[in-house]
């Protein structure tokens, strides 16, 4: 494991939690990130590039009466939203740094890179992306999702490739698809059949980085998962929904606190007190 960066900590952050892939448990991790991170009382806003109906958002936004997103919303308290696949709206993020929050998360949609590369760059790289945050008093941290698809280890190597040394990464390896570095052949590699060894090489180039972390999301079983989504609740929260049975409370109780043990390693990188 690569240690964090030396000036890690005391830093405004912005983090852009991503992957190329999707459905590999960002909502997941950056609903209950956000509300770890509340209730630890540290001030961070919080944005979801998927709109009103993006994960984070019906998670962790402010909700009316009826139990629906409100359209206003204060990103310290509930979940700001914008179209991030419009080429005017996806600027959100790059403004979000003019309000000058000590720590801003945004849930980032599938298959960002592209839009992330054009806002200041023309679609090539993301030097000046980073510099605008830079000049702001910013460091990005890129938080990737790993599942055991091909997919999600390309997409790290991209950013990467995108980032140059310009940025910090946290890997989070998403044990919902598995508990053993065999069912992430294309994350830790793997050798076939032929005996060539295959895979792994993004991680070795990254964790050989400052700056660069790698960490574990435990996993939470699907259908308390999904019952939580549905019910709009991230697992911290899943003693507030009267639709939950105790025992699965119980494993989002659980889950919870795992979670929170799981990101110490990062914590620096995320922009949090040790």
């Amino acid at each position: 494991m690569a240690k964090a960066a030396k000036n890690g900590e005391g830093m405004k952050r912005v983090l852009l939690v991503t992957s190329e892939k999707g459905g590999v448990g960002k909502t997941l991790w950056t609903s209950s990130f956000l509300t770890l991170t509340r209730n630890e009382g540290v001030k961070i806003a919080a944005f979801d590039a998927d709109g009103s109906v993006g994960g984070l958002a019906r998670l962790c936004a402010t909700k009316d009466a009826d139990g629906e997103v409100s359209e206003q919303q204060d990103p310290l308290v509930g979940v700001g939203f914008y179209a991030g696949r419009s080429d005017r709206d996806s600027l959100r993020l790059m403004t979000s740094a003019e309000e000058e929050y000590p720590l801003v998360l945004h849930d980032l949609a599938g298959g960002f890179l592209t839009q992330l590369m054009k806002m200041v760059d023309g679609g090539k790289g993301l030097e000046g992306f980073l510099e605008t945050f830079a000049e702001q008093g910013y460091r990005v941290t890129f938080v990737h999702m790993i599942s055991s698809d091909i997919a999600a280890a390309s997409s790290v190597a991209n950013y990467l490739k995108a980032t140059g040394s310009n940025a910090d990464h946290v890997c989070v390896v998403n044990e919902h698809f598995g508990e053993l570095e065999a069912d992430f052949p294309f994350w830790y590699g793997f050798t076939d059949e032929q005996g060539e060894a295959m895979g792994g090489k993004t991680r070795a180039g990254l964790l050989g980085r400052e700056g660069a972390v790698e960490i574990k999301m435990p996993a939470l079983d699907r259908v308390t998962s999904v019952k939580l989504s549905a019910f709009g609740f991230p697992p911290a929260r899943a003693d507030e929904s009267k639709s939950l049975h105790g025992y699965e409370k119980m494993r989002a109780r659980k889950f919870a606190q795992k979670f929170a043990a799981s990101i110490a390693p990062a914590r620096a990188l995320l922009g949090l007190p040790a």
